[in-house]
């Protein structure tokens, strides 16, 4: 993917930024401090001087920690998430799952014109979650347009909430795309012949009396 420009946005305050979210959902009770302080420096390997920020979620039970940088988050996360067993010592395997908190996503919007304007990308694609940057995407290497516009754009952005499939941008329909999005697939002709099958069956054997 390359870009051929791209345009920023001010998110300080909005998203939660190299924050790592430990989740303790199963305890039906609150961690203790020494609980809290003994898991970040003994389980998760963290020492206070790489710790910025730890605070306790009492209505979900999860444990936030904000880290120096955003590698050390990730870093944290791939060694860490499912390792380890919580209370230590009793029987069963709840193992603690981490993730990362208000984590960035590329999202792209396909085939839209020269006449849309990032203004109108800003205001379609804002009400779902916070928006870090907007680019035009240009053509790559593997063609002799390398660097021409493509009428596709990139929005990096922390998503709140699923965006659509396709959004409406000025006046242009878009698809849209992004990694682990879920799209409603229209069932196979197969699919709708059974399902038809069914409805009429049913209709034709009419109540069932109990």
């Amino acid at each position: 993917m390359m870009l051929a420009d791209e345009t920023h946005y001010e998110t300080k305050g909005r998203v939660r930024i190299n924050t790592v979210r430990a989740d303790f959902g199963f305890l039906r009770r609150e961690m203790s401090l020494q609980e809290m302080v003994q898991f970040v420096q003994e389980h998760l390997d963290l020492p206070p001087e790489k710790v910025e920020r730890m605070q306790w979620n009492t209505h979900s039970h999860q444990l936030y920690v904000r880290l120096s940088n955003w590698m050390e988050a990730q870093r944290l996360v791939a060694n860490h998430t499912n390792r380890h067993r919580y209370p230590p010592l009793e029987a069963g395997d709840r193992r603690i799952t981490l993730t990362l908190v208000d984590q960035p996503t590329d999202v792209t919007l396909y085939d839209l014109s020269e006449l849309v304007t990032v203004d109108q990308v800003l205001h379609a694609i804002e009400p779902y979650g916070v928006v870090y940057s907007i680019g035009r995407n240009v053509w790559g290497t593997g063609t002799s347009f390398v660097g021409i516009l493509s009428g596709h754009w990139t929005v990096c952005m922390v998503m709140k909430r699923p965006v659509p499939s396709q959004l409406c941008v000025g006046r242009e329909i878009t698809h849209v795309s992004y990694p682990g999005q879920w799209i409603r697939r229209r069932p196979s002709a197969w699919q709708r012949l059974q399902l038809m099958a069914g409805r009429t069956y049913r209709v034709l054997r009419g109540p069932v009396r109990r």
